[in-house]
């Protein structure tokens, strides 16, 4: 059985991030949408698709994926905005297995999610006409913009920590406050899980006099310094550098925060540098509901809480005010004393003066130096990509 990871048409809707990033490298709760795919359809050929190369060639050669796709075998196809858990993965099997019919799958509200083919070709990624059996997954989640995630961290961190996290090397240090066997707690750290479970992954290091409250997860490699408050409902990916007070937020990975400032209902993605300082609002002063801007268009959310979504590279210099429903692009600069504008375009260098483009070979110069302190290497499927984004 063949399944066929395929990146959502409206994958614009997730800027910053998709900029770089397939949707399903989103991280909601303690895994990726990939990995909990993964998880689910293990005994799976897992295949990935998108219409833009630069992009998947750069996810492939990152993550050591696979696109070969494969004809004449069954096949399903997955949106890679769809949530998949317990739940959601029966619902699906249910509908699949042993079906003699081609089969289109809606959630509950009628969207298409995916299709089956019992005898899969090339032309049918492309070719979704003809007839159908019909399936409903009435529990399954998609995610149709970024702050959706929001509401679901929690929870999906309790998902992931019940159905999908190897627990062989982690042990339980405290009532559910899980960590790994290599990740090291200083004395006068105080874990609240009234709320939910803490899960501190392999090589994490807890400073003293830390507050963390549950559900949380804190990645591998991820350094927490003294005195931080973390509340309910954050996710921390692998070598991240974490202070002051947090809510309801992302780190996907690879993100520093070193310092005080208060950041919630924020995604920060990779290689994000807070200055100290950098504080974020997420509630107007009036209690409104949030319109975000991205590139394209403006959403009305229905939100009252959103704070930041930061993307890959960017930076703020210290005591950076950014302003409730703020979107910085990729690769941008915040240097200003005043509050940043609410949408900032991408390879943005913003001073008190002037917007300036930034320029594409110092960013990828800067890009290089950053990910070496890291061990990590830009690839040229990387700076592919990036170059791409830099001449739309």
């Amino acid at each position: 059985m063949q399944l066929i990871i395929n990146e959502t048409e409206n994958r614009n809707n997730f800027e910053p991030f998709a900029n770089l990033h397939l949707v399903c490298e989103l991280r909601c709760g303690a895994l990726r949408l990939f990995e909990k795919i993964e998880h689910y359809f293990y005994d799976w050929d897992i295949v990935y698709y998108c219409d833009d190369d630069l992009l998947l060639d750069s996810f492939i050669k990152r993550e050591s994926k696979n696109k070969n796709i494969k004809c004449n075998i069954p096949t399903l196809i997955l949106n890679s905005n769809v949530l998949i858990d317990d739940a959601s993965y029966l619902s699906i099997k249910k509908n699949i297995d042993n079906s003699l019919s081609n089969t289109i799958i809606y959630d509950n509200k009628k969207n298409i999610i995916g299709y089956y083919f019992k005898n899969f070709q090339l032309s049918d990624l492309k070719n979704t006409d003809g007839n159908y059996k019909q399936a409903i997954i009435k529990n399954v989640c998609v995610l149709n913009y970024i702050w959706d995630m929001f509401n679901i961290i929690g929870e999906n961190i309790e998902k992931d920590w019940t159905n999908c996290i190897n627990k062989y090397n982690f042990k339980e240090y405290e009532k559910n406050v899980f960590i790994s066997s290599t990740a090291r707690i200083n004395k006068g750290v105080h874990f609240d899980t009234s709320k939910g479970t803490i899960i501190i992954d392999s090589s994490s290091v807890i400073y003293p006099l830390c507050f963390i409250e549950g559900p949380c997860y804190i990645g591998p490699n991820t350094i927490i310094k003294a005195s931080t408050q973390i509340y309910e409902n954050c996710s921390f990916g692998p070598y991240c550098k974490i202070s002051g007070e947090l809510e309801n937020t992302i780190f996907y990975g690879y993100s520093n925060k070193q310092h005080n400032g208060y950041i919630g209902h924020s995604f920060i993605s990779e290689w994000v540098n807070l200055g100290a300082g950098t504080t974020s609002s997420d509630l107007k002063n009036n209690y409104s509901n949030i319109i975000m801007q991205l590139s394209n268009k403006k959403i009305e959310t229905g939100k009252r809480f959103i704070g930041s979504l930061i993307g890959d590279h960017s930076k703020t210099a210290i005591n950076t005010s950014l302003n409730t429903g703020t979107v910085i692009g990729i690769f941008s600069n915040i240097a200003k004393s005043d509050l940043t504008e609410k949408y900032v375009p991408p390879f943005s260098w913003l001073t008190g003066k002037c917007v300036e483009k930034y320029n594409l070979q110092k960013a990828i110069l800067t890009a290089r130096v950053v990910m070496n302190r890291r061990n990590k290497e830009l690839t040229f499927e990387e700076q592919e990509l990036i170059t791409a984004c830099f001449m739309k």
